[in-house]
């Protein structure tokens, strides 16, 4: 068993991770946004130029370039919620454990009281027999 400074520290670090994947996430929209920003427009424009704006190749183009750009942030935001998942099980495995330390020290605690009834009850009985 982990002692609870061990564990205080294993919590301690598992919030840095979260912090640090909730910021690499966001870095990771904000330059995924940057990227991707210009894509439909000049698409378009490129459609515009070669005089297909309105045809069903423009829409199944930009159509194309929308569900690349929309698989692309889900991927992000899927591999955030990969790691947050993982740290919220290893969280709640040192959470457990703080947990057992807890009520593992109570047992010993309630052993060592019924131990010093019983041998107090003991020598109590030893005494009356030996007093009669």
């Amino acid at each position: 068993m982990l002692t609870n400074a061990e564990i205080s520290n294993a919590l301690a670090n598992i919030d840095y991770k979260r912090k640090k994947a909730g910021t690499g996430y966001l870095r990771g929209i904000r330059d995924y946004g940057k990227t991707t920003q210009f894509m439909l427009p000049k698409a378009a424009a490129g459609y515009g130029q070669r005089g297909i704006i309105d045809s069903g190749i423009t829409r199944r183009g930009l159509t194309d370039i929308a569900t690349g750009i929309q698989t692309g942030y889900s991927d992000l935001r899927s591999g955030f919620d990969d790691a947050i998942i993982d740290l919220l099980g290893q969280e709640l495995g040192y959470e457990q454990n703080w947990a057992d330390n807890r009520v593992m020290g109570q047992i010993d605690k309630w052993a060592s009281d019924v131990q010093g009834i019983a041998s107090r009850a003991d020598w109590a009985s030893k005494y009356r027999e030996a007093t009669q």
